[in-house]
């Protein structure tokens, strides 16, 4: 069994807890917004968790579609020891490759949140909001996973 070596762990875990952060002050900004507007509602939209997974999704796409556009590949092969056998680029461009997709964009974006909004929704009586949310959410990060892969072939 091969494992990633300790520098890209140390890496993507750096880049995980960047993308974690960023979804927690875009959640609660806009959380706290909505409570400041409407202080009595009993539902709320999570517009933050749904922000933070379409913005994952843009950034991911488009990170992966600049790296498609110009012939870079993340190659985990270079990662799986701690040398980086080979071309030090290709082991530096991989490491920033994993770091900002599935580090960074994968944490930024988490699927498990998106269901715990739709469950407490649906829990709390707002099944139409639930379902909205769901649809929109989906349709959203389709979209934007879209337009970010695209962008890239513009230049």
């Amino acid at each position: 069994m091969s494992f990633l070596s300790l520098t890209a762990l140390v890496v993507l875990a750096l880049a995980g807890a960047a993308g974690a952060m960023l979804r927690y002050l875009i959640d609660v900004s806009f959380t706290a917004a909505q409570v400041r507007q409407a202080p009595r509602r009993k539902h709320y939209f999570p517009w933050g968790i749904f922000s933070a997974n379409t913005l994952a999704c843009f950034l991911m796409a488009g990170i992966l579609g600049v790296a498609a556009h110009t012939g870079v590949q993340l190659q985990l092969d270079r990662l799986l020891n701690a040398q980086g056998a080979g071309d030090p680029l290709s082991f530096s461009v991989s490491l920033v490759l994993l770091a900002l997709s599935i580090g960074f964009c994968g944490s930024l974006s988490t699927m498990s949140t998106l269901m715990v909004s739709v469950l407490a929704l649906s829990r709390s009586g707002a099944r139409t909001m639930a379902l909205a949310y769901l649809g929109v959410s989906l349709a959203a990060g389709l979209a934007a996973g879209s337009l970010g892969y695209y962008i890239p072939t513009l230049f």
